[in-house]
């Protein structure tokens, strides 16, 4: 009795207590759903797509420090940004006088893809998670889930991940004029006329497992050079490192981190030089890609055009210059990291592109060499591009172009200012450098494009060939070649002794 007189007594004050946990419940309910729409209204940023007219309207958004996912160019020359950008800021575009529009009007935790083709992209290809926002004639902007991209890109398509980043107007560098003038000079026809196809067809066929190559004085066969795969990207970049110090050029790993299955993972790319004699501050860069992927990345990506001809661009032409002498410093990278799309891409030129401006180092011109080799019909078109509103990038170009025609290289250039920014040179446009990317014609493009087909016996290194001589005499046009000096003859004059 007690005991259920005492349990009686204590009713009223859990009941009470219970009363004012529900009220508590209650009012926190009530604040939720007030305030969440409010907040949501706060937090919530579009991705906008804004047209610009001129360099004038570029400098009036710059000054909004709002960061981009990327930039392009319209065919009728305009520059296209996107952004991220909530009630706010879209108030201060439109203040501007900047014509947009809204792409997708909640942003946030969103993963934002643009994906490259030659060929008509069949809708029936996307996943099934894409949310078509743009297309173009050769690209289309998607909204998609990462791990679903990566099929894709391993199906044949370029795909590249945007990630918001600064807009960094091309900065004043105290950096030599490059001038697309030329004057012949028989010396640097010597050294074009050294490049064969017998000798591209050997380094293609070395990094892409036609043939075995020496590593460590043993032999390797590459099956393949996806940056994840950790032997054989190691041993990629010990093979072009040696290569390097074979020619007598100073080389040098360069290392950086990913994270990656939840552990930091050391990688690295591989460095040459060539001091400049008389203005060695001044640098000239080649760069390639040396890494590869397909739809079997981990076992078979023999990735021959994309990018061992790349690679073997780099490599041949150092071989050749590195004989010479020149006034500006010529600089050879061979980057892993690129094909990581999923993941953003371009790793290793990124980590090292941010490298030289931290060091504020003065690169005059990037030439980055990516799919150089096939070539499919009797015209022998070659591509470069650049970005629209920059003079200086068109200034490498020009000089590339007028190399072909100076030196009756077998080639058609066709210059494309569409800041296409699908390889590693774009991380040094992030950087402010001046930079183009030289590449095969995209209207004729390898059907084997990120497949376990893109093998050598696919290129034609005719073409190949006269890519890499073009290459070699825009650099040595461009680095300042140096004559050596005649030799000095010792003057001998004979003793004559008269006779008594």
């Amino acid at each position: 009795m007690m005991a259920n007189n005492t349990r009686g007594k204590r009713k009223p004050a859990n009941a009470v207590v219970a009363y004012i946990w529900q009220l508590i419940a209650c009012v926190a309910l009530a604040w939720l759903l007030l305030a969440r729409p409010a907040l949501a209204q706060e937090e919530t940023s579009a991705l906008v797509r804004l047209q610009l007219a001129d360099r004038a309207q570029l400098q009036a958004f710059a000054a909004l420090n709002l960061p981009i996912y990327t930039r392009y160019w319209d065919p009728d020359g305009s520059q296209i940004l996107l952004t991220e950008a909530g009630p706010e800021s879209q108030a201060q575009i439109e203040s501007l006088g900047i014509p947009f529009r809204s792409l997708d009007p909640d942003a946030r935790d969103a993963a934002y893809f643009l994906v490259y083709t030659p060929y008509p992209l069949d809708p029936a290809l996307l996943p099934k998670s894409a949310w078509v926002l743009e297309t173009r004639a050769n690209f289309w902007l998607l909204r998609a889930e990462p791990a679903e991209m990566l099929a894709l890109s391993q199906s044949g398509f370029e795909v590249q991940r945007l990630v918001l980043q600064p807009l960094l107007l091309e900065p004043e560098r105290p950096a030599n004029q490059v001038t697309a003038a030329l004057t012949p000079n028989p010396a640097i026809q010597a050294m074009i006329d050294q490049v064969s196809a017998a000798a591209a067809a050997d380094y293609v066929g070395g990094l892409s497992g036609a043939h075995a190559v020496s590593v460590n004085d043993n032999a390797y066969t590459f099956s393949t050079r996806y940056t994840w795969a950790e032997i054989p990207i190691k041993k990629a970049t010990r093979y072009v490192y040696e290569q390097f110090i074979n020619m007598g050029l100073t080389s040098y790993y360069d290392t950086y981190y990913l994270f990656y299955n939840n552990v930091n993972v050391e990688l690295r790319h591989v460095i040459a030089e060539q001091p400049g004699l008389t203005d060695p501050d001044c640098i000239v860069l080649l760069t390639g890609h040396l890494d590869s992927t397909s739809n079997d990345p981990y076992n078979n990506a023999p990735g021959a055009d994309d990018n061992a001809s790349g690679s073997t661009g780099v490599l041949l032409a150092a071989s050749i210059l590195h004989q010479y002498d020149f006034a500006c410093t010529l600089r050879y990278a061979l980057f892993t990291g690129e094909e990581q799309v999923v993941t953003y891409g371009y790793f290793g030129s990124k980590f090292y592109a941010q490298e030289l401006a931290a060091g504020d180092e003065n690169l005059i011109a990037v030439i980055n060499l990516d799919m150089i080799g096939y070539n499919s019909d009797q015209y022998e078109i070659i591509e470069l591009h650049t970005r629209a509103d920059n003079a200086k990038d068109l200034a490498i170009a020009n000089l590339f172009k007028n190399v072909i025609t100076t030196y009756d290289i077998n080639l058609t250039t066709q210059i494309v200012q569409d800041g296409l920014a699908w390889s590693d040179h774009a991380s040094f446009w992030n950087q402010g450098y001046n930079a183009i990317l030289a590449m095969e014609d995209f209207q004729n493009f390898t059907p084997f494009y990120h497949s376990t087909g893109d093998t050598l016996s696919t290129l034609n290194t005719t073409y190949l060939r006269d890519f890499i001589r073009a290459t070699v005499g825009t650099l040595a046009h461009l680095a300042g070649y140096i004559p050596p000096e005649p030799p000095t003859e010792d003057l001998y004059f004979p003793v004559v002794f008269k006779s008594e």
